[in-house]
């Protein structure tokens, strides 16, 4: 089974990804190597938040997100996309401080500018939340831990702790 990640940068975000590379004057692959540093954190906010929450707006609405996956024309980079993105970082990744560590490893990673990435990362938000609730077939807080539980032995946990190491591993290739 391919990782959640790998699954969002795929194929069916290919113009989302095209769209971010244009916005920021860089290229696909320059967005597509900060989504990868990016989205683990919001996957790790998405497990802890659908345990905690499962009846949040966020999980209620993460359907609407889907539009941003499904259509061509609705941009990634609109305002309506940008707030959406805004809501999911605010329930995924909680305070500033956080947001910020997020965006200063990432650019160290990538060598993307800071301020880019904080501007990226509600709109890689907004497509992580719409890949994720058309992944879980629209099925809710139930949907989402199933889809975040890759191995389905009913805990998320093994799961973040493979995907660490398998992060970790990857970085001292």
């Amino acid at each position: 089974m391919t990782s959640l990640v790998d699954s969002i940068l795929g194929a069916a975000n290919k113009s989302n990804l095209s769209d971010l590379a244009a916005h920021f004057g860089v290229d696909e692959g320059k967005i597509k190597e900060t989504m990868e540093q990016v989205l683990p954190s919001l996957t790790d906010g998405l497990k802890a938040h659908v345990k905690q929450s499962p009846n949040s707006e966020l999980i209620q609405n993460s359907s609407q997100a889907e539009q941003y996956i499904d259509d061509d024309n609705a941009k990634l980079t609109s305002d309506e996309a940008i707030h959406t993105g805004q809501a999911a970082v605010s329930a995924l990744v909680g305070d500033q401080a956080k947001l910020d560590d997020i965006a200063k490893q990432a650019s160290a990673k990538t060598g993307m500018e800071e301020d880019a990435i904080q501007k990226l990362i509600p709109m890689a938000a907004t497509m992580f939340m719409g890949s994720a609730s058309k992944i879980a077939g629209g099925k809710g807080a139930s949907g989402l831990l199933a889809m975040l539980d890759q191995n389905q032995d009913g805990s998320v946990m093994d799961d973040i702790m493979g995907f660490a190491k398998g992060l970790f591993n990857k970085s001292r290739h």
